[in-house]
């Protein structure tokens, strides 16, 4: 009786394409589930030749889908991603199926014609239907190489299985990505987190929130002209323009008061939506506050607070919003007004505790919600 090793060790060097051999006849499956019989004994040498040359040409045939499959989608399907992503639900499946499946079917019609070239080299062969089946008993006297007849290939499963965990840990990694940078962030580590969104982009370059989270990290590192181009990139690649607030705030650290102010005055005028005009007035408050011009940035928190009065759509916390025109009487010495707007924030919002929240919390920086 085998012990576990030698059983180990016939599994991994089993025979994969080989069939078997019956009354003079000898049948071999191909690449592509063609299954082939010669009319002759093959020697376990040429078995051995064959299986090796199967294998080789099946392990290249995985390896040139995945080299077209990346191809395809890094060359063609990303760089057009903002065209292909407004097509219709059925165009936009198809154009991403259709040429997975043409990714994995021409590498394994090249190996399949291969592997009948080479087979001819041991002698005419026909294609069969159905392949050979081991009789019951069948020797190693009565079959060349009986006892490693369709044994699965242990080496075969198990880098299958190693891909497979690869597949999931890349997987994994851009899926939480954003999280891990942002907790670098958090924890100061800018740098780290730079790398991590990067490499994720590099990964997945059509995933707003990996360049939102690098914009950050290069927020944070004093590279407000990177954040910049971050966030606008990840504004193009998201709906309803979701970066424009860390856009605003990136910008605000390059372009001077007068600057900033015809910025936003010219996107209050261009947005012809009504909520999105008064997030954008919004913007301009906090960023009014953030560099002390309390009085323009009161101006502009009534404007906001009479919309929410007249039951207008905000698309922005209120509580915030009253918490920060609270801040501003405060600051301009209006107590009572400050005190009345502090109640109204923690009214909307008990658990909030705006009393506690100090200067911090209103800061002009980066959300980092990604």
């Amino acid at each position: 009786m085998m012990n576990i090793f030698e059983s180990l060790n016939l599994y991994a060097n089993s025979f994969k394409y080989y069939y078997g051999s019956d009354r003079n006849s000898t049948f071999v499956r191909g690449i592509l589930k063609q299954n082939y019989r010669f009319p002759k004994m093959l020697s376990e040498q040429d078995l051995l030749k064959i299986d090796k040359k199967a294998s080789i040409l099946s392990y290249s045939a995985v390896l040139g889908a995945i080299v077209l499959f990346l191809i395809y989608f890094y060359a063609v399907f990303f760089k057009n991603y903002e065209l292909i992503s407004q097509q219709q639900p059925i165009v936009f499946s198809l154009m991403i199926t259709v040429p997975v499946m043409v990714a994995i079917l021409i590498p394994y019609l090249i190996a399949n014609s291969c592997f009948n070239s080479f087979l001819k080299r041991f002698g005419a062969f026909s294609r069969v239907k159905e392949p050979f089946r081991v009789p019951q008993n069948a020797t190693s006297k009565t079959i060349p190489g009986y006892e490693r007849i369709q044994r699965r290939v242990f080496k075969e499963a198990l880098l299958g299985f190693i891909g497979v965990l690869i597949f999931l840990a890349i997987v994994l990694f851009v899926d939480y990505s954003p999280e891990i940078a942002v907790a670098l962030i958090k924890s100061g580590n800018y740098k780290a987190a730079l790398n991590v969104s990067d490499i994720a982009a590099k990964i997945v370059p059509v995933s707003p929130g990996n360049y939102g989270v690098r914009g950050a990290a290069k927020f944070y590192m004093k590279d407000y002209k990177g954040a910049v181009d971050d966030y606008k990139l990840a504004n193009k690649l998201s709906d309803l323009n979701a970066y424009d607030a860390d856009l605003y705030v990136s910008k605000s650290k390059i372009l001077n008061k007068q600057q900033m102010l015809a910025e936003f005055d010219k996107a209050i005028k261009a947005e012809k939506i009504k909520a999105k005009k008064y997030s954008i007035i919004y913007l301009k408050a906090n960023y009014l506050y953030s560099i002390k011009a309390y009085s323009e940035a009161l101006a502009n928190y009534n404007i906001l607070t009479n919309a929410f009065n007249n039951d207008e759509d905000l698309l922005f916390p209120q509580e915030d919003m009253y918490f920060r025109r609270a801040m501003t009487f405060k600051h301009l010495g209006r107590v009572k007004e400050a005190n009345i707007d502090m109640k109204a924030a923690n009214t909307m919002c008990p658990d909030c505790n705006y009393q506690k929240l100090g200067e911090k919390y209103l800061e002009f920086v980066p959300s980092l919600d990604y």
